[in-house]
């Protein structure tokens, strides 16, 4: 009864606008009556924890009930974070001061935290830096960071500015590999690797996403970026990248660089890289790495102890969800 009474106040709470927008896009899809589709939305959202909105991006209503039962939702992704991340440890590395404290040894570059920095350590980083990226601590989604030309400018007053704007963390940029920049070179185009630390500390490859800029200088699936399905073995891209929105492309539609031509360079070195990050927190068991490839090595970005789950799931790639893979590293899901 109370689960019913949980569901039932979710559904109450649910944005129904969007919910009825997307229950016509998939009836139209399917070709059937969207109230079927409402109806067949209630109950994928009782029985597998699936939003309208992860109803339509995972396309439920063109699978079968044994592909829909492998479908990491967002409700099973929090409960599993909940369950494998000690919430301190989590919060800690979620910071990207912190983070980038914790896993100096991996980041291969340098940054300043600008909230302690004096005035002088910020006009010596930016002297060595003339341009360099300025991020929110805590910000998701790639949602407030801002690229900055130092030249010209005050540097104290800069320091000052974007404290107070919270974007307390000056990244060096990162020139990104050939192969990765002849994708889109506006962005610096990140894998995100997402891992498991077993019950015996053994850390697990659950898989891997090419995130790929379009049209602004990052490359977050959720500000217009494209994802593309890294092979775990090779290394190779997908034939397809997909975008949030749910177009697929066999090519950059700004580029023309075709997908399936392209493997990540340094593709060992980059499994070595978060396989062995995967271990300094041992708190935090489930995380999704973000990892730029230089011409010389993989760096890492930035971890996300609740990460994007739908990014290994996309219609264009698969059919079925990551929920046996975890399984098969002895998880419970």
């Amino acid at each position: 009864m109370t689960r019913l009474k949980y569901y039932f106040r979710r559904l109450k709470n649910m944005n129904h606008g969007a919910m009825l927008r997307y229950a016509k896009f998939c009836a139209g899809e399917r070709g059937t009556l969207t109230l079927f589709i409402l109806l067949d939305m209630i109950f994928c959202s009782i029985k597998y924890g699936a939003g309208s909105s992860e109803y339509k991006l995972f396309r439920f209503h063109k699978l079968k009930g044994s592909q829909r039962a492998t479908m990491f939702t967002g409700s099973r992704n929090v409960a599993f974070a909940h369950r494998y991340n000690e919430r301190s440890a989590a919060k800690n590395v979620d910071n990207k001061v912190t983070f980038s404290g914790l896993y100096a040894k991996f980041l291969g570059r340098e940054w300043l935290d600008a909230e302690t920095a004096s005035p002088e350590a910020a006009e010596a980083f930016a002297a060595r830096h003339p341009v360099f990226f300025a991020k929110p601590p805590d910000g998701l989604c790639g949602k407030g960071i801002r690229k900055i030309d130092s030249n010209g400018r005050n540097v104290p007053e800069l320091l000052a500015e974007l404290k107070v704007s919270l974007c307390t963390l000056w990244d060096e940029p990162i020139v990104q590999h050939e192969t990765l920049s002849a994708i889109y070179p506006e962005a610096v185009n990140t894998i995100r690797v997402m891992t498991f630390l077993d019950d015996s500390g053994k850390p697990r490859l659950i898989g891997a996403v090419l995130r790929i800029g379009n049209g602004t200088y990052v490359d977050n699936f959720a500000s217009g970026g494209l994802a593309a399905i890294v092979n775990l073995e090779s290394g190779k891209l997908s034939r397809l990248a997909q975008s949030k929105s749910g177009d697929t492309y066999d090519k950059h539609p700004a580029t023309g660089t075709v997908f399936a031509e392209i493997t990540i360079p340094h593709w060992d070195a980059v499994k070595a890289l978060v396989l062995e990050a995967a271990t300094v927190e041992p708190r935090v068991r489930y995380v999704g790495w973000d990892v730029a490839v230089t011409a010389d090595k993989p760096l890492l970005i930035e971890c996300n102890p609740l990460p994007d789950y739908g990014l290994l799931q996309l219609p264009a790639h698969t059919e079925t969800g990551i929920i046996p893979v975890l399984r098969s590293f002895g998880a419970v899901v």
